[in-house]
């Protein structure tokens, strides 16, 4: 059997959830817990957005924030 190891956000690298007798879920910790509330925010309000820009139609704050980030990194 596979032990993945979790690494915690203070970054010990040592498992900080406890596994479920019989059952391959875990209990998670406040700690994990808090980051994968941020990770899944991260993601539904930024990177979702960014990902989509590139395909029509994007919305046009979108569209305008890519243009001044674009022009912005060739000065």
């Amino acid at each position: 059997m596979a032990r993945t190891l979790v690494s915690t956000s203070r970054g010990t690298g040592r498992r900080s959830s406890t596994p479920l007798e019989n059952s391959n879920a875990y209990m998670i910790s406040n700690d994990e817990r808090r980051f994968a509330l941020v990770y899944t925010k991260v993601h539904d309000r930024l990177l979702r957005p960014l990902m989509a820009a590139n395909t029509p139609p994007a919305r046009l704050i979108i569209r305008q924030a890519l243009k001044v980030l674009h022009h912005a990194s060739l000065d």
